[in-house]
């Protein structure tokens, strides 16, 4: 019933003033963190040597898509929770890997003087669903995630609301991320802004 969905921007420019070549910020991790990071490296490359073909130019943030399936994890019991697990974090826990991606979300974004990055996750469902409470403060705590309701009946109207988000957390650059027939109980998006000299 989740439907995570991940978008990237990413923009390169020549214009502008240029910054000191500073070395960028070293984030620190424990032991699990490393192992999460590790294992996220991995799936990278996994998913990169899937979606590559030599004819075409292919951008994708595996940044997003595993931070979104992260979050997804979050909501998941038993069996579920551990198949993702055994793909995002083999050798850690759910623990390390929120802690991880909540260190990324907070450092990420300052960590080089030349780079700009943005990233915004949000969790959306039908306000007819009262979502767990744990749940929704891990994403707000770790993942900075705005958690939002909209109206499943109304799907054009609540397809508006989640693009607006995704128009506002790409600045413009992406208008429109889901249709109305999308539109599913919940819906976990997360958005990355990348521009770099």
């Amino acid at each position: 019933m989740l439907a995570a969905m991940a978008v990237t921007i990413a923009g390169c420019s020549d214009d502008g003033p240029k910054t000191k070549n500073t070395p960028p910020v070293r984030v620190q991790m424990s032991a699990g963190e490393a192992a999460s990071a590790a294992s996220a490296n991995a799936l990278a490359y996994r998913t990169f040597d899937k979606l590559y073909k030599q004819s075409e130019n292919v951008a994708f943030s595996p940044l997003s898509a595993q931070m979104a399936l992260a979050m997804t994890a979050n909501g998941a019991t038993g069996e579920t929770l551990d198949e993702m697990l055994a793909v995002l974090c083999p050798d850690a826990s759910l623990a390390d890997l929120n802690s991880l991606y909540g260190k990324l979300y907070n450092t990420l974004p300052v960590t080089d003087k030349r780079t700009r990055v943005a990233m915004a996750n949000s969790f959306w469902h039908d306000n007819a669903v009262v979502p767990n409470s744990g749940f929704c403060a891990t994403l707000s705590d770790d993942y900075g995630a705005i958690v939002r309701a909209y109206d499943v009946k109304n799907k054009s109207a609540a397809a508006d609301a989640v693009n607006g988000w995704v128009k506002d957390a790409t600045n413009g650059v992406v208008p429109e991320l889901v249709d109305a027939d999308q539109i599913k109980s919940f819906v976990i998006a997360n958005a990355l802004y990348f521009k770099s000299e």
